[in-house]
Parts: structure tokens; C-alpha cells; sequence
């Protein structure tokens, strides 16, 4: 697959000035992967490490998309190895406390380090809340955006945390647990994506 360096997805996403693909982008990209073979049933990912940034430094960021026979897909660049996953069924969704969650104090949206700067499809975070090792906010998607805006506000939750993490950065991903495609919504809406942290 190529993605065109003046994608939204990379051109409004960079560091140190260079276009990178999200490690929300690359997720998604797995994910989709998985749907295939999931077909009706919820699709997930598990043990996902981010080995090596995805950079758009010339006109299009070839990625060669591979599954293996155990289940394991991964994410080449230039032949080498950028991002792994397994695939798995989604488990049930967890229940969240929606009013313990939502009393969490206010706090000030921690701005992105210089070396992150993020076009409008990744500033989705409002109203960040955090204590005591929990994090919250509004996600609010860009006025007009598509079903491939989910990166994006999906890259803005993660954010959510920056006010939990000790003051400097950036702070970039590179492992995550679990990520469960839990459906679709009505009337072919798209996918909600649940990041599951063990």
C-alpha cells in the first residue's frame, strides 16, 4: 500500500517537521487486516509494538502490509520491520463508570511538545479531565471529517494521558496490550475502536 505524503494523515501529523504516520494510523491499518479474516465476528489486536516510526520522507510511504501463519501481522517500510501485532477475537467490551470518570478534576491541556506539530484532524481533545492515574476528555471530530478520521481522534485520546505523564516529551507509543474493533454502529457508521490497556 502507498500513502501519499501529503495524506492528512501524515502531513498533519509530524516530527520534528518530518510527516509520520501515526501509531493510530498503523493500528488501523492492522485492524482492517483483521477484519478480513474476522468477517462478522469483532476483531482485535494484542501485544502491538511500534518498533520503528513510520516517516514519510519522500513522496509516498510505500508499506508492505504481511500476515503470518500465527496469526501475527506486521507492518514493513523499506523492508524493515515497523509494527507488530497478533490478531485475535475481541473479547467483551469492559464496562466504564461513566460519572466517577466524568468527576475527574479539569485539568490544562498539556500544549505538544515543539517537536509535534498536529494539523486540525488531530486536535479532537476537549475538556481533558485527570487524577489518581486516570485520564479523560471529550473527543470531538474535525467539522466535516470521513470514517478515515478515527486516527485522528483516536490519536487525540491518546493525548488524554499526557496530563498523567511527567512534564517534558514527546511522549510516542510504543506498545500497547490490546485494541478491540468493537462494531459497527447504525446505519453503517464507523467502527467504535476501544484501546484496552492490561
Amino acid at each position: 500500500m502507498s500513502i501519499d505524503s501529503r495524506d492528512r494523515r501524515v502531513d498533519q501529523h509530524r516530527i520534528e517537521g518530518v510527516p509520520v504516520l501515526p501509531a493510530t494510523a498503523s493500528a488501523e491499518i492492522l485492524l482492517r487486516q483483521a477484519d478480513e479474516r474476522h468477517g462478522d465476528s469483532a476483531p482485535a489486536l494484542v501485544d502491538l509494538r511500534w518498533e520503528h516510526p513510520l516517516e514519510a520522507r519522500e513522496e509516498h510511504l510505500e508499506l508492505d502490509v504481511q500476515r503470518g501463519d500465527d496469526g501475527q501481522l506486521s507492518i514493513l517500510s523499506h523492508s524493515r520491520v515497523c509494527v507488530v501485532a497478533r490478531e485475535a477475537t475481541a473479547g467483551p467490551a469492559r464496562s466504564v463508570d461513566l460519572a466517577s470518570v466524568s468527576a475527574l478534576p479539569a485539568v490544562t491541556a498539556r500544549t505538544a511538545p515543539a517537536a509535534i506539530t498536529y494539523g486540525p484532524r488531530y486536535q479532537a481533545l476537549r475538556d481533558p479531565r485527570a487524577e489518581g492515574g486516570q485520564a479523560t476528555g471529550l473527543l470531538v471530530p474535525p467539522e466535516g471529517s470521513e470514517d478515515s478520521a478515527w486516527a485522528g481522534v483516536m490519536d487525540s485520546a491518546w493525548q488524554c494521558v499526557g496530563p498523567l505523564l511527567p512534564a517534558g516529551g514527546p511522549y510516542l507509543p510504543l506498545a500497547a496490550g490490546a485494541l478491540r474493533d468493537l462494531g459497527r454502529g447504525p446505519a453503517g457508521s464507523p467502527r467504535r475502536r476501544d484501546p484496552a490497556r492490561r
